[in-house]
């Protein structure tokens, strides 16, 4: 089998506007930044602003969920000194808020139970108690159950 080769890209890629550009957009510095030509011109506030952005981004999952292990690094940015950022990240703690409420719907559908907790059996001492009635009735057909008086061993086929 034959090795494969590796795309090669031509050029280098600009971290502030996320670009593969040619060597010739990079000043000679430029490379090793990873900052072309056109975003080294721009202020140090708007650069400071994209960045900031970048690691913003960085926290949310594709699905909008901040994972737990990132919540901290998030909640700096609900602090951040510029006004953008902070919007930014108000609206992403919403999306967040939104998306986990969805999932968990989601999951609940899909498992078809209610959690300990929603049934309530904490609160009881016998847990048969905390069976909704519409599973009394399943569980005692169960129960009630006998077991076969032809039980021979062999299996039936």
């Amino acid at each position: 089998m034959a090795r494969r080769r590796k795309k090669k890209y031509r050029g280098q890629w600009c971290w502030c506007c996320d670009c593969i550009l040619p060597n010739e957009s990079f000043s000679g510095k430029g490379h090793a930044k990873h900052l072309c030509k056109k975003c080294a011109g721009l202020g140090v506030e708007e650069r400071a602003f994209r960045q900031a952005e970048r690691n913003l981004e960085r926290c949310v999952t594709l699905e909008g969920i901040i994972p737990r292990k990132k919540r901290k690094q998030f909640e700096a940015f609900l602090t951040h000194g510029d006004p953008r950022i902070r919007e930014l990240a108000l609206e992403l703690q919403k999306t967040d808020a939104l998306m986990r409420s969805a999932a968990r719907d989601e999951r609940k559908e899909e498992e078809g139970f209610l959690t300990a907790r929603e049934w309530g059996l904490y609160h009881f001492e016998d847990p048969e108690d905390a069976v909704p009635e519409e599973f009394k009735g399943m569980m005692l057909s169960f129960r009630n159950t006998e077991p076969d008086d032809d039980d021979s061993g062999e299996i039936p086929f």
